[in-house]
Order: structure tokens, then sequence, then C-alpha cells
């Protein structure tokens, strides 16, 4: 994915618990000199779990992931506007935080 200009974003409110990939979604609008675009973006519950020294036996889930993403959205923010300025994109266009991601 590649933008005119210098990109922007803003994160949505619209963080969503994902059972199956076990991550966070929520939405990134991105602006550029093109226009607005939206970017499907993701945080592992394990980056989430290794950013809150929370790691524990059973899975961290639903509410208490999107506390965490609460928590942690200054260096969530932070980290996907790293991404989005390096165009650094998966193969589907999304962004996705991983735990090294969130240790800088």
């Amino acid at each position: 994915m590649e933008f005119k200009g210098k990109p922007t974003g803003t994160l949505r409110d619209d963080a969503r618990w994902q059972v199956h990939s076990m991550t966070v979604e929520f939405t990134l609008d991105v602006r550029d000199d093109e226009g607005d675009h939206a970017i499907l973006c993701r945080v592992y519950r394990i980056a989430l779990e290794d950013a809150a020294w929370t790691r524990r036996s059973g899975s961290l889930e639903g509410a208490e992931a999107l506390k965490l993403f609460e928590r942690f959205k200054k260096k969530i923010e932070s980290a996907v506007d790293r991404k989005l300025k390096l165009g650094h994109f998966e193969a589907d266009g999304s962004i996705i935080i991983r735990n090294v991601d969130l240790s800088t």
C-alpha cells in the first residue's frame, strides 16, 4: 500500500475483540494527498500481555484485552504511526502490532 505525500492517521474508537485471531482489531483512518482511507489494524493478545507483564496460564480475552488496549493506546498509536510512515503493511494491506512493536 502506498500513499501520496505524508500520510497521517487517527485511530477510530471501534476496538473490538476477535476470538478467532486472538487480537484486538481497530480501524486507522488515514489521510494523504489523495484523500481518506481506512486501514484495518490488529494488536496480538500476547503483545498486550507482554506490555502489561501479565502473562498467565489462561488466555486474556474479551473485556480484559480491551482494557489493556485502552491502557496502552498511546503506545499502540505510536507503533501504528511508525508502521504507517515506514510503509510496513501486511500482504492484505493491514497493520499488525506484535510484541516487538510495543517494546520500542
